[in-house]
C-alpha cells in the first residue's frame, strides 16, 4: 500500500534475518535479502533506528564485522531508545567476546522494553543458562511458558538446562515436547540427540545423527545441528568438521560458542581458537 514506508522495509529485513535462524533457507541467501531491505529502509529514512539495528545485526552475523555492527547497534539504541531488538541484537556482539554479564544486561533491557516478547524472554533464560545460573534460567523459561505453554524455544532452553543439571528424564521430556511444537526444527532435534548421548542412550543419539545426516543430503541443512550431536557422542573430530562448515554457512547460533556450556568440552582444543579466528573473534 505504501512502498515508501521505511519501517515496513526494516520489518521485512528482520523477517529474512530471523528465518535463517530456524534453518528455513541458507543464511547467506536470507542475509542478502535482509540487507537489501534494510538498506532500502535507510534510504527512505536515514534516522530510522530500527533499520540501522537491522543492518548492524547483519554486519555481525553475515560479515563477522563485530565493531561495525556494534557501532550501528549503539547508534540504533540512541535513535530509537524504546526499540527492544536493538538491545537483543547487541547481545550477538557481546556473546562471542565472552562478555556474559553484559549479554545478560542487554537482554534484560530488551525484556523491560518488550515484556510480552516470547523470544526475548527466552533469550534472557538462555543468558542465565550460559553464565551457569541454572535455577534462575529455569524460572525465566517457566515465566515464558506461562505466557505461552506451546512456545518451543522456551521448552528447548528448559531442556538444555535440565541436561546440564543431570536431570535427563525431565530434559528428554521437554526436548521431545519442543520437537513436537517446532515440527522438526533441526536444532531442537540436535539437542535431543545430544541429551540422549549424555543420558547414556547412545543408540538413540546415533539414530538421530543418522536422521539429520539424511536430511542434510536433501538440501540446505545447518551443519551446527550435526556438530551438536557429535559433541554429545564425544566425536570431537567430526564435531569440529561440522563446526567449521557452520562458520562458512554463517550460522547465527555460532555466536553462543564461547558461552554455551554445550561447547565447553571443545574449548581447550586448539581448533576451537581457530574457529574463533575464522569468525574474526580474538580467542
Amino acid at each position: 500500500l505504501d512502498p515508501g514506508y521505511a519501517l515496513a522495509h526494516s520489518g521485512l529485513a528482520d523477517c529474512h534475518t530471523v528465518i535463517s535462524a530456524y534453518a528455513a533457507i541458507p543464511p547467506r541467501e536470507a542475509y542478502a535479502r535482509a540487507k537489501a531491505a534494510a538498506q532500502k529502509a535507510l534510504e527512505l529514512d536515514p534516522t530510522l533506528g530500527e533499520a540501522l539495528a537491522s543492518l548492524g545485526a547483519l554486519k555481525l552475523i553475515d560479515e563477522w564485522d563485530w565493531e561495525g555492527g556494534n557501532r550501528d547497534l549503539l547508534s540504533a539504541q540512541q535513535l530509537s531508545p524504546g526499540y527492544a531488538s536493538a538491545h537483543q541484537w547487541r547481545a550477538l556482539y557481546l556473546l562471542p567476546m565472552g562478555r556474559a554479564e553484559e549479554v545478560l544486561s542487554e537482554l534484560r533491557r530488551a525484556h523491560e522494553l518488550d515484556p510480552l516478547s516470547l523470544l526475548i524472554s527466552t533469550r534472557v533464560g538462555d543468558a542465565l543458562y550460559a553464565v551457569g545460573r541454572y535455577q534462575e534460567a529455569i524460572e525465566q523459561y517457566r515465566q515464558t511458558l506461562a505466557l505461552d505453554p506451546n512456545f518451543g524455544q522456551a521448552r528447548l532452553g528448559l531442556g538444555k538446562v535440565l541436561v546440564h543439571q543431570g536431570k535427563y528424564a525431565d530434559a528428554l521430556a521437554e526436548l521431545r515436547r519442543a520437537s513436537q511444537l517446532s515440527e522438526g526444527d533441526p536444532y531442537v532435534l540436535a539437542n535431543l540427540g545430544y541429551a540422549c548421548a549424555l543420558a547414556g542412550r547412545k543408540a538413540e543419539a546415533r539414530e538421530t545423527l543418522a536422521d539429520l545426516q539424511e536430511r542434510s543430503r536433501r538440501g540446505y541443512f545447518p551443519s551446527l545441528a550435526l556438530a551438536i550431536v557429535c559433541i554429545g557422542l564425544g566425536e570431537r573430530d567430526r564435531a569440529f568438521e561440522w563446526l567449521r562448515k557452520s562458520v562458512e554457512e554463517r550460522d547465527v547460533n555460532l555466536c553462543w560458542l564461547r558461552l554455551d556450556p554445550l561447547f565447553a568440552p571443545l574449548r581447550s582444543d586448539p581448533r576451537f581458537a581457530e574457529l574463533l579466528r575464522l569468525m574474526k573473534v580474538k580467542p
